[in-house]
């Protein structure tokens, strides 16, 4: 008995000396803040900073709408301020949070405001907290969104009161860091209307606890765009976070970007468009999402391998939801959590329109390695001429079929013109036809099918038309 109860007091002086490890800070109205877990000093957040001052923070809102833009706001005095400016109480209110070491300063954020008053009457804020994102210790810019988010916090508690607003009233847009703020706004104000993730910072929230980073719980519905997210390389985090998380490219990184290269040479802390080109890249697929008539669609599918292999250009009865600002269009058909893919040009405009493309080889034909390109004639124009994936080795009777993303939307599909390409040497040129054209129309779930002349002996490098529709 005398060696348990030594035991328990030793068990108890281990444990009261771990919670006194522990700190807190405290800032006023804004709360206390700690380093227990799971704020810090779990596996996941293997930290024990204390987030800073406000004053070191900074953290500043400015308020634009249709006739005035850059109006500082403070959360202390927001409701007198917004008496006397133009923020519209009847129309929603779009907050857009920078992150850690945004290239460009806020120009995205400037950007994507303008975007969004030429799309609807709104009331867009801007919260920068460039005092404490800027610290080149990466911990203490993690742990200083808390303060951001507090302050964010009063700010829309305010808005609220002072002009008879609900919750659902608000968006949150949030990128890096700046996606977990809008996490702790949901936090200090509960069920908020919308919050949308861009590449949410995967470092010391990745596996934490949901209370922690941004979650599907924050909000009445929760997008999240993945685009840097690559073991030990990527800024984002790989950890599914909304109602719908879409993974551009697979989600890891970008076409156009080279950062990976950079990051291996100097490591990830680094600002800088360049190096943080896969980070910044889901506000610049965001931003032009809300003007571009390109719809963004994109694919539930268990896997970006599985999506690339065209298992999945059917979307079922979650629909085919849009990246970006329509996404929530899917809402009310997501009842659980999503996970859709999609592919983007390399250059803006980055969305394109996805086809899934399979071309039967005629029976005659004798086996050749070759190339396949496909155009496509449509209602609404003609599209560029697109090599339908790599090099085949052509067989008779065989449908080879591609996953094909083209920049131009041809409509609905009444033609396709056609070429191929040897690619081996022989002595003589071969000839091969083509016995069927199907074209599945990825933004329309439809499929355009087009029968050719078995007979029709096709030179490469020539363009034959498909239009007789089977």
């Amino acid at each position: 008995m005398m060696r348990f109860v030594c035991l328990a007091s030793l068990a108890a002086v281990i444990l009261s000396e771990a919670v006194a490890a522990y700190e807190q800070v405290c800032y006023g109205e804004l709360g206390c803040f700690t380093n227990a877990p799971p704020w810090g000093n779990t596996p996941s957040r293997d930290i024990s900073d204390l987030p800073e001052s406000p004053e070191d923070v900074d953290t500043r809102f400015y308020l634009d709408t249709r006739m005035q833009e850059g109006l500082e706001l403070h959360y202390d005095d927001v409701g007198s301020e917004l008496e006397a400016s133009t923020f519209d109480p009847s129309a929603i209110t779009r907050i857009v949070v920078m992150g850690y070491v945004d290239g460009d300063d806020d120009k995205w954020m400037k950007d994507m405001s303008q975007a969004l008053l030429a799309s609807e009457n709104q009331n867009v804020i801007r919260v920068n907290w460039k005092g404490a994102r800027m610290d080149l210790r990466y911990e203490q810019s993690a742990v200083n969104a808390e303060v951001a988010g507090a302050a964010l916090g009063i700010l829309v508690s305010n808005v609220m009161s002072s002009n008879g607003l609900p919750p659902s009233a608000f968006h949150c847009i949030g990128h890096s860091l700046g996606a977990h703020v809008c996490a702790y706004l949901a936090n200090r104000v509960p069920d908020l209307g919308r919050i949308s993730g861009l590449d949410p910072a995967g470092a010391y929230f990745e596996g934490t606890e949901a209370v922690v980073r941004l979650d599907r719980s924050d909000a009445a519905f929760v997008d999240v765009i993945h685009t840097d997210t690559e073991d030990r390389k990527g800024y984002g985090t790989a950890q599914e976070s909304g109602h719908v998380d879409f993974w551009p490219n697979g989600g890891t990184s970008q076409p156009g970007c080279e950062q990976n290269i950079v990051v291996d040479l100097v490591g990830t802390v680094v600002p800088g468009d360049f190096v943080e080109c896969n980070h910044m890249m889901a506000t610049y697929f965001y931003t032009e999402s809300i003007l571009d008539p390109c719809p963004y669609r994109s694919y539930p599918c268990d896997s970006y391998d599985d999506f690339v292999a065209g298992k999945c250009v059917q979307c079922g009865d979650t629909g085919c939801p849009r990246q970006g600002y329509f996404a929530n269009e899917t809402a009310s058909l997501t009842t659980s959590s999503v996970n859709t893919y999609l592919q983007t040009a390399d250059n803006s405009p980055y969305c394109e329109y996805m086809t899934y493309v399979s071309v039967t080889i005629g029976s005659d034909v004798k086996s050749i390695d070759g190339s396949l390109y496909a155009t496509l004639v449509g209602t609404k124009g003609q599209t560029e001429k697109e090599r339908l994936g790599v090099e085949h080795s052509l067989q008779a009777g065989t449908a080879y079929k591609e996953l094909t993303y083209y920049a131009t939307d041809p409509g609905d599909v009444t033609s396709v013109i056609f070429e191929w390409k040897q690619e081996e040497i022989e002595l003589g040129r071969q000839t091969i036809s083509v016995s069927e054209i199907a074209v599945w129309k990825g933004d329309v779930q439809t499929t355009f099918v087009f029968c050719g002349d078995q007979n029709l002996e096709m030179k490469e490098k020539q363009p034959y038309v498909f239009d007789t529709v089977c």
